[in-house]
Protein backbone atom coordinates (compact mmCIF):
# COMPACT_ATOMS: atom_id res chain seq x y z
CA UNK A 1 0.00 0.00 0.00
CA UNK A 2 1.23 3.53 -0.79
CA UNK A 3 1.08 6.47 1.77
CA UNK A 4 -0.45 9.76 0.40
CA UNK A 5 2.04 12.98 0.72
CA UNK A 6 0.79 14.85 3.27
CA UNK A 7 -0.15 18.75 2.64
CA UNK A 8 3.38 19.66 4.66
CA UNK A 9 7.18 18.91 4.26
CA UNK A 10 8.36 18.48 7.69
CA UNK A 11 11.66 16.90 9.31
CA UNK A 12 9.26 14.02 10.16
CA UNK A 13 8.51 13.55 6.79
CA UNK A 14 11.95 13.43 6.10
CA UNK A 15 13.37 11.01 8.12
CA UNK A 16 10.72 8.57 7.17
CA UNK A 17 12.00 9.13 3.53
CA UNK A 18 15.20 8.87 4.27
CA UNK A 19 14.31 5.25 6.25
CA UNK A 20 12.96 4.01 2.95
CA UNK A 21 16.11 5.24 1.00
CA UNK A 22 13.98 7.63 -1.20
CA UNK A 23 16.70 8.73 -4.00
CA UNK A 24 18.99 5.77 -3.04
CA UNK A 25 19.99 3.30 -5.00
CA UNK A 26 20.70 2.39 -9.16
CA UNK A 27 19.16 0.46 -11.95
CA UNK A 28 16.60 -1.29 -10.71
CA UNK A 29 17.08 -0.92 -7.05
CA UNK A 30 16.30 2.81 -7.40
CA UNK A 31 13.68 4.28 -5.46
CA UNK A 32 12.48 8.14 -6.85
CA UNK A 33 12.07 10.92 -3.97
CA UNK A 34 8.90 11.74 -5.34
CA UNK A 35 6.40 9.00 -6.70
CA UNK A 36 3.42 9.95 -8.35
CA UNK A 37 0.95 9.17 -5.47
CA UNK A 38 2.89 11.98 -3.28
CA UNK A 39 1.55 14.88 -4.52
CA UNK A 40 -0.33 16.09 -7.46
CA UNK A 41 0.97 17.06 -10.65
CA UNK A 42 0.28 19.34 -14.09
CA UNK A 43 -0.97 16.74 -17.06
CA UNK A 44 -0.58 13.02 -17.10
CA UNK A 45 1.70 11.41 -14.22
CA UNK A 46 2.61 7.54 -15.26
CA UNK A 47 4.24 4.64 -13.54
CA UNK A 48 6.59 3.34 -16.80
CA UNK A 49 8.06 0.22 -16.70
CA UNK A 50 12.23 1.09 -17.28
CA UNK A 51 13.74 -0.69 -20.61
CA UNK A 52 17.51 0.15 -18.97
CA UNK A 53 16.57 -0.71 -15.68
CA UNK A 54 15.52 -3.85 -15.82
CA UNK A 55 11.82 -3.23 -15.81
CA UNK A 56 12.05 -1.46 -12.58
CA UNK A 57 8.92 1.50 -12.59
CA UNK A 58 9.39 4.54 -13.59
CA UNK A 59 7.94 7.72 -11.62
CA UNK A 60 7.37 10.50 -14.06
CA UNK A 61 5.33 13.75 -13.28
CA UNK A 62 3.90 15.16 -16.63
CA UNK A 63 3.86 14.64 -20.89
CA UNK A 64 7.08 16.04 -20.81
CA UNK A 65 8.72 13.55 -18.61
CA UNK A 66 7.75 10.50 -20.00
CA UNK A 67 9.18 12.12 -23.38
CA UNK A 68 12.41 12.63 -21.90
CA UNK A 69 12.34 9.45 -20.27
CA UNK A 70 12.00 7.31 -23.56
CA UNK A 71 14.52 9.51 -25.41
CA UNK A 72 16.99 8.96 -22.73
CA UNK A 73 16.03 5.19 -23.33
CA UNK A 74 16.73 4.76 -26.45
CA UNK A 75 20.20 6.43 -26.67
CA UNK A 76 22.83 3.53 -26.43
CA UNK A 77 24.75 5.62 -24.31
CA UNK A 78 22.59 6.21 -21.88
CA UNK A 79 22.57 2.73 -19.07
CA UNK A 80 21.12 4.22 -15.72
CA UNK A 81 17.89 6.56 -15.82
CA UNK A 82 16.86 7.75 -11.90
CA UNK A 83 13.60 10.50 -11.99
CA UNK A 84 12.83 12.72 -9.54
CA UNK A 85 16.31 12.61 -8.45
CA UNK A 86 17.10 14.26 -4.84
CA UNK A 87 19.79 17.14 -4.42
CA UNK A 88 20.90 15.73 -0.74
CA UNK A 89 23.92 14.94 0.95
CA UNK A 90 24.01 11.26 1.42
CA UNK A 91 26.85 11.28 3.28
CA UNK A 92 25.51 10.14 6.49
CA UNK A 93 27.93 12.63 8.87
CA UNK A 94 26.27 15.45 7.07
CA UNK A 95 22.63 16.81 7.13
CA UNK A 96 20.89 16.04 4.34
CA UNK A 97 19.92 19.73 3.30
CA UNK A 98 23.51 20.97 4.48
CA UNK A 99 24.27 21.63 0.74
CA UNK A 100 21.41 23.38 -1.22
CA UNK A 101 20.63 25.32 2.13
CA UNK A 102 24.43 26.40 1.53
CA UNK A 103 24.01 27.30 -1.97
CA UNK A 104 21.33 29.22 -1.60
CA UNK A 105 23.02 31.37 0.79
CA UNK A 106 25.78 31.87 -1.14
CA UNK A 107 23.78 33.16 -4.27
CA UNK A 108 21.64 34.49 -2.49
CA UNK A 109 18.29 33.08 -3.52
CA UNK A 110 15.67 31.82 -0.99
CA UNK A 111 15.73 28.02 -0.33
CA UNK A 112 12.00 26.85 -1.04
CA UNK A 113 10.67 25.99 2.67
CA UNK A 114 6.91 24.31 3.14
CA UNK A 115 4.17 26.99 3.85
CA UNK A 116 2.89 25.65 6.85
CA UNK A 117 6.03 24.14 9.39
CA UNK A 118 8.77 26.38 7.36
CA UNK A 119 11.28 23.35 7.14
CA UNK A 120 13.46 23.66 3.92
CA UNK A 121 11.77 21.38 1.02
CA UNK A 122 14.34 18.52 -0.55
CA UNK A 123 15.04 19.93 -4.25
CA UNK A 124 14.98 17.04 -6.94
CA UNK A 125 15.91 16.99 -10.11
CA UNK A 126 13.50 15.35 -12.99
CA UNK A 127 16.15 13.07 -13.75
CA UNK A 128 19.86 12.20 -12.98
CA UNK A 129 21.28 10.35 -15.98
CA UNK A 130 24.35 7.84 -16.11
CA UNK A 131 26.09 7.68 -19.40
CA UNK A 132 28.81 5.01 -20.80
CA UNK A 133 31.31 7.32 -22.84
CA UNK A 134 34.67 5.90 -23.40
CA UNK A 135 34.73 3.33 -21.02
CA UNK A 136 34.10 5.92 -18.30
CA UNK A 137 30.52 6.68 -16.30
CA UNK A 138 29.72 10.09 -16.49
CA UNK A 139 26.30 11.84 -15.13
CA UNK A 140 23.87 14.48 -16.13
CA UNK A 141 21.17 15.74 -13.95
CA UNK A 142 17.98 17.20 -16.36
CA UNK A 143 15.22 19.58 -15.92
CA UNK A 144 12.52 19.35 -17.91
CA UNK A 145 10.26 21.94 -18.19
CA UNK A 146 8.04 24.22 -20.57
CA UNK A 147 9.41 27.50 -21.90
CA UNK A 148 6.77 29.23 -20.19
CA UNK A 149 7.26 27.76 -17.29
CA UNK A 150 10.97 28.96 -17.18
CA UNK A 151 9.90 31.90 -14.45
CA UNK A 152 12.28 33.40 -11.76
CA UNK A 153 11.35 30.48 -9.16
CA UNK A 154 12.38 27.55 -11.51
CA UNK A 155 15.72 29.69 -12.57
CA UNK A 156 16.52 30.21 -8.96
CA UNK A 157 15.99 26.16 -8.49
CA UNK A 158 17.97 25.47 -11.39
CA UNK A 159 21.16 27.83 -9.93
CA UNK A 160 20.89 25.63 -6.94
CA UNK A 161 20.34 22.20 -8.94
CA UNK A 162 23.42 23.75 -11.17
CA UNK A 163 25.26 24.69 -7.65
CA UNK A 164 24.70 21.25 -6.24
CA UNK A 165 26.18 18.74 -9.43
CA UNK A 166 29.43 22.07 -9.65
CA UNK A 167 29.79 21.34 -5.91
CA UNK A 168 29.59 17.29 -5.70
CA UNK A 169 31.12 16.48 -9.26
CA UNK A 170 28.59 14.38 -9.70
CA UNK A 171 26.73 15.59 -12.76
CA UNK A 172 26.52 18.50 -15.10
CA UNK A 173 23.11 19.93 -14.83
CA UNK A 174 20.89 21.04 -17.26
CA UNK A 175 17.69 23.01 -18.00
CA UNK A 176 15.76 21.15 -20.90
CA UNK A 177 13.45 23.36 -22.78
CA UNK A 178 10.22 22.69 -24.30
CA UNK A 179 8.47 24.57 -26.96
CA UNK A 180 5.51 22.65 -28.75
CA UNK A 181 4.06 19.44 -28.54
CA UNK A 182 6.51 18.00 -31.05
CA UNK A 183 10.12 19.57 -30.36
CA UNK A 184 12.06 18.77 -27.63
CA UNK A 185 15.82 19.79 -27.11
CA UNK A 186 18.32 17.02 -26.38
CA UNK A 187 21.59 18.11 -25.45
CA UNK A 188 24.34 16.71 -27.42
CA UNK A 189 26.26 14.46 -25.37
CA UNK A 190 23.47 11.75 -25.11
CA UNK A 191 22.39 11.32 -28.63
Amino acid sequence: MTVRYPKRFDAKLLKRYLKEKRGEGEGASYNPWVQIYDLPSEGLSSIVPGWKTEGRDHHVLSTLELYFLYLGSWSRKVVDIREQFPLLSFNRKRPPLEETLAIAAERKIRHPRDDETDHPIVLTTDFLLTLEVDGKRIYHARTIKQVQDLGAPLLAGSQRGLGHCDRTRHASHHCQKHRDSLSILFPAPIR
